[in-house]
């Protein structure tokens, strides 16, 4: 899930100093990957862009095994912009951890959230968070999204919250929801879904992590932090591991 890979060019350009580098994206959009290969503009260094789901733990195996065949002997794995948060997080970490092997890294981005007893600086990066995620570009794509099941833009609003993580206290996860405003029927691959007004849908969430949280994440599926950092801005953890 490179996005844009420009956190993904500072990383490459870092390593060239000492290393030889081939980059490998991973991603399940063709667009996606296009942007994240125009915006690497080291032409001398080998670069191959692969389709695959993060969901499918044997696509990303495959790859880190066709790359280990072909080109070096390990990997440097990168999930950058805070996607750990943005997907299902014990999904994504099963299926990179599945695919490494003794020797591979991996560098991991991630959104901070303060300790809960901060109470000055949590309220202001909820009021700074919800922003965000609640403006006009997060809406016309949320209601992009939505207008492929008939839903329009009449038929409600979209709310963001910031709340703690229910299973994880440590965690603040930012929620956002379609709202209805008027009792509607839905048809969604063949079937009609009854929406009464005031029923939400989640339409998308954003985990943001304390050090001791993610810390406990990485542990129980397997991975070792070696080091690791804020970024200049202080909203970002970066967190390099290793197999355990």
């Amino acid at each position: 899930g490179p996005g844009d890979a420009l956190k993904e060019k500072v990383v490459v350009d870092h390593l060239l100093k000492k290393h030889q580098v081939c980059l490998f994206f991973i991603d399940t959009s063709r667009d996606i990957l296009n942007v994240a290969i125009n915006n690497l503009d080291n032409n001398d260094i080998l670069k191959e862009a692969f389709i695959a789901d993060l969901k499918n733990f044997m696509d990303i195996s495959d790859i880190s095994h066709h790359t280990k065949k072909y080109y070096h002997a390990t990997n440097f794995f990168t999930l950058l912009g805070n996607t750990l948060g943005n997907y299902p997080q014990a999904m994504i970490l099963t299926t990179i951890r599945s695919a490494m092997s003794p020797g591979d890294k991996i560098l991991i981005d991630v959104r901070v959230t303060p300790p809960e007893n901060d109470i000055e600086k949590q309220a202001k990066q909820i009021a700074e968070t919800i922003q965000e995620y609640d403006n006009p570009n997060e809406r016309e794509r949320i209601l992009a999204s939505l207008s492929e099941a008939g839903i329009k833009e009449t038929d409600g609003v979209v709310e963001v919250e910031s709340n703690s993580d229910k299973r994880f206290p440590q965690m603040r996860v930012v929620e956002q929801y379609f709202c209805f405003t008027r009792n509607r029927v839905v048809s969604y691959q063949g079937t009609d879904i009854y929406f009464a007004k005031g029923e939400r849908i989640l339409v998308g969430y954003s985990n943001k992590y304390t050090f001791e949280s993610l810390k406990n994440l990485l542990t129980s599926h397997g991975l070792h932090i070696i080091k690791h950092a804020k970024d200049d801005t202080g909203k970002y953890y970066q967190v390099l591991c290793e197999l355990a």
